[in-house]
């Protein structure tokens, strides 16, 4: 199931974009030079193909969703991890609010970006 979602969230990316797991079930995505509203539809392009997707084989056939935290760079951000915190957070209000989602962190969390 990993490695389908994996092979999912490739076959969503361009080239110069960067995916790797990160963790057990979680995957981290950094996308270079998108605004917003793009990473928000790319985030979504994922989500709707990993849950329309059959995985598994033979009789065992499983379907999945994922809840995806979606974070942009920041002026006053440290590093990348600074980000990937934020993309936590949002995490976290995507299984809160309902699950196979993607969400935003907290409005008092997103001030300042800036494209990669």
């Amino acid at each position: 199931m990993i490695r389908k979602i994996a092979g999912i969230i490739s076959d969503n990316i361009k080239n110069t974009d960067r995916a790797a797991r990160f963790g057990g079930e979680e995957f981290v995505v950094l996308l270079r030079e998108v605004d917003q509203a793009t990473a928000h539809m790319l985030a979504d392009r994922i989500r709707c193909a990993i849950e329309s997707a059959v995985m598994g084989d033979g009789e065992t056939r499983f379907s999945a969703t994922v809840s995806i935290g979606i974070a942009a760079i920041a002026e006053a951000d440290r590093d990348v991890q600074d980000m990937i915190e934020r993309a936590d957070q949002a995490l976290y209000v995507a299984k809160n609010s309902g699950r196979n989602r993607c969400c935003w962190p907290p409005a008092t969390e997103i001030r300042g970006f800036r494209a990669a």
